[in-house]
């Protein structure tokens, strides 16, 4: 049976607190705490069309602490540009892991099921 105009009003505050809500996520340089990416932040990362620097990009977008972008940090490992600061931290095959992490947190790769829709008979 599908969900109802009602159940869906009674879960409003639920529903928009999980889209706003924070993850703490044990990498190898310690826990990092991300938000879930917008919509607009996951169109700007399929932009990129390197894998990689599209991974970086969503990392870094989407890392609340520390703050990535700061120009502290950004400095104090030589970045030239924000992104290289994500290389700088993580290794490679960790930056895939930490990026589709975000990704599922957003609602990709979680698995939808269907059914043939079966009219209720009077």
């Amino acid at each position: 049976m599908a969900v109802t105009i009602q159940e869906l009003i009674g879960k409003r505050e639920s529903i928009k607190a999980k889209k706003k809500a924070l993850y703490d996520m044990e990498t190898s340089i310690g826990t990092i705490t991300v938000k879930v990416p917008t919509a607009s932040i996951v169109a700007s990362s399929l932009e990129i069309t390197e894998r990689v620097e599209a991974n970086k990009y969503i990392i870094l977008e989407c890392t609340v602490e520390p703050n990535l972008k700061a120009a502290e940090l950004q400095q104090a490992y030589e970045c030239l540009e924000p992104l290289d600061i994500v290389s700088a931290l993580f290794p490679v095959g960790e930056i895939g892991r930490i990026s589709d992490e975000i990704f599922n947190l957003a609602g990709y790769g979680t698995r939808i099921t269907s059914a043939l829709h079966k009219e209720v008979k009077n």
